[in-house]
């Protein structure tokens, strides 16, 4: 609990304060598509900020076209999006171990998923798409900080959904093969017991002018 408390405590410095309205927002559009929203009324929202999730959105462009829709003409909208995956072994140390043990096929970089917004200019051309302006991106390089290499497989088991399909797919002995060669992994980036990874975000802001 206390590395997860880290990791988005450094997403959240890297953003600011978080908006409940665009949190519930993208949780839906995740969850149920902008279908499901359901959001009426004149738009009232002085700020959204979604933290990390337009790029699991099937649709990016009409996501943020609905946040727009609820913010307030002038209003900002604030959001983060993961960066190349070169520039964030945070994903890519234990991505590219998993792929040795369970190879699947390259990705599909239109389907959702952490790098779908990554390329140069695609988060500018999905902001502006949606209808924003006055465009600001920039890359805000952070460290995440793990206690232990087990403390890190604890928490990657329990949340990196294609990591558990993996490890459903294996017997208990390549399991423990892969644990180990995650572990080799990472001992370069290990500072005594703590396992330290380099992540970066890009953080973007946009407005709404009309």
């Amino acid at each position: 609990m206390e590395t997860h408390v880290k990791v988005l405590g450094a997403l959240q410095i890297a953003l600011g304060s978080l908006s409940l309205l665009a949190a519930v927002i993208l949780t839906v559009v995740f969850m149920g598509g902008v279908g499901a929203m359901g959001i009426s009324g004149d738009p009232d929202a002085q700020r959204a900020m979604p933290f990390v999730g337009l790029m699991f959105c099937p649709e990016p462009v009409r996501a943020a076209s609905e946040v727009r829709r609820v913010l307030k003409p002038g209003a900002r909208f604030a959001l983060a999006v993961w960066d190349v995956p070169e520039r964030n072994p945070f994903f890519t140390s234990i991505a590219s171990v998993v792929a040795q043990f369970v190879p699947a096929p390259p990705p599909d970089p239109a389907a959702p998923g952490a790098f779908r917004l990554a390329p140069p200019g695609e988060l500018e051309r999905v902001l502006r798409s949606a209808g924003f302006s006055d465009i600001s991106i920039e890359p805000r390089p952070m460290r995440l900080t793990y206690d232990s290499l087990e403390d890190y497989w604890r928490i990657q088991t329990d949340l990196a959904a294609p990591l558990r399909a993996a490890l459903a797919s294996m017997t208990p002995d390549r399991v423990e093969a892969l644990k180990t060669q995650v572990f080799a992994a990472l001992r370069p980036h290990m500072q005594g017991d703590a396992v330290t990874l380099a992540a970066v975000p890009l953080c973007a802001s946009a407005r709404r002018s009309e």
